[in-house]
């Protein structure tokens, strides 16, 4: 059967609260996460991991979401000997965390939101491909759970401390966002449709790594939809092509030739993780930028208004000072234009002739009146 629509991203409209931007790098790498709280799922390695220390180094307090705990907690340590954070409750590993099962998610999401009444950002960043042909309790396959379901359900269980952090920003009159939240998605997106849904979650074939990838997309503009008007933003961002564990799955790919290869004309996860991290400070940037101009704005009315108070006690009493002179400057057919002279004219400036201009005569007119 042929799909009527064969590329669903392309036909998706952006809803109203979804806007094109353009992000500064060097405004946005100067953003500052002090007292703010980020969760990073899939944080033991590549852009996880990478994500991660980038965030804690911008004060961010940073928990790792992650299914093996006990790798998360040399992951936390290493970063933060990285970093130089001298706080341990700044890089900490939360609840297990396993995707794959909706159990796990709902546990997670209680356990963190009753330790951190707020989630500034979620990084969506897990995710899995190349593996044997699997299936969830609740038939969903494996790929698509981890992929997609997992990290949407994960989003809308931690909706309460998500919206808190977003009001909280509102309460400060901050003019971005209060919380974002970031999926990790992949350009594989673009050439994948999701034409059913049933199909895409318990078909292991239509469920694939890309139509995931394009899941991710349209999560991503959903919550834009849903929250972007509460203070929430929202986006996917494609980090490129970048050689991660994920390709240890594959024997194929993992094989020494192909692990060669892939490393050298694949990016490191440190580069990789550029975009997700400008994703993650965007809206926060945004934020104290415009606290910033408002600061300016306040120095420079101040410094205004005593430059005023320092004329007036300067000026004698009973004085006012003399009305600059104006010249009307003909410019055309019947237009004038009204503009100051100087007190002095500069040399190179002879003073406007006041009789009004005319016309030239023409070379005839003007022998006729010599031959007079």
């Amino acid at each position: 059967m042929t799909n009527p629509r064969p590329n669903a991203a392309a036909e998706t409209r952006r809803p109203s609260s979804v806007r094109v931007r353009a992000v500064d790098e060097r405004v946005v790498s100067s953003a500052d996460l002090t007292g703010k709280t980020a969760l990073v799922t899939g944080a033991t390695s590549g852009l996880g991991r990478a994500t991660a220390t980038a965030l804690a180094r911008r004060g961010a307090r940073v928990v790792l979401g992650c299914r093996d705990v006990a790798a998360a907690e040399k992951v936390a340590t290493a970063i933060r000997a990285e970093t130089g954070v001298a706080s341990d409750d700044l890089v900490v590993v939360g609840p297990r965390l396993d995707l794959a099962s909706d159990d796990s998610v709902r546990s997670f999401a209680r356990e963190f939101t009753s330790e951190h009444p707020r989630l500034h950002l979620l990084v969506n960043n897990a995710g899995t491909n190349f593996l044997k042909r699997a299936f969830t309790k609740s038939g969903v396959g494996v790929i698509a759970q981890i992929n997609f379901l997992g990290p949407a359900a994960l989003t809308r269980a931690l909706e309460a401390p998500i919206l808190a952090a977003a009001a909280e920003g509102r309460e400060k009159g901050g003019a971005g966002a209060g919380a974002n939240v970031v999926h990790v998605s992949s350009v594989t997106h673009r050439y994948a449709s999701v034409a059913s849904v049933p199909k895409f979650l318990r078909d292991w074939d239509v469920g694939s790594y890309a139509a995931t990838k394009l899941a991710n997309v349209m999560f991503a503009y959903e919550i834009a939809r849903r929250w972007g008007k509460r203070g929430v933003a929202s986006s996917a961002v494609d980090p490129g092509a970048v050689y991660s564990s994920l390709w240890n799955n594959d024997a194929f790919f993992s094989a020494r030739p192909m692990k060669a290869i892939l490393s050298f004309a694949y990016a490191p996860p440190e580069d990789g993780a550029v975009a997700v991290v400008i994703a993650s400070l965007a809206p926060f940037a945004r934020t104290g930028a415009a606290a910033a101009r408002r600061r300016r704005t306040e120095t420079e009315t101040e410094t205004d208004a005593e430059m005023e108070t320092e004329t007036e006690r300067r000026t004698p009493p009973h004085t006012t000072p003399p009305p600059t002179p104006t010249t009307t400057t003909t410019l055309g057919r019947g237009s004038t234009r009204e503009v100051c002279s100087r007190r002095r004219s500069s040399p190179r400036s002879p003073p406007a002739d006041p009789r009004p201009r005319t016309a030239p005569e023409s070379p005839a007119r003007s022998r006729g009146r010599r031959g007079r």
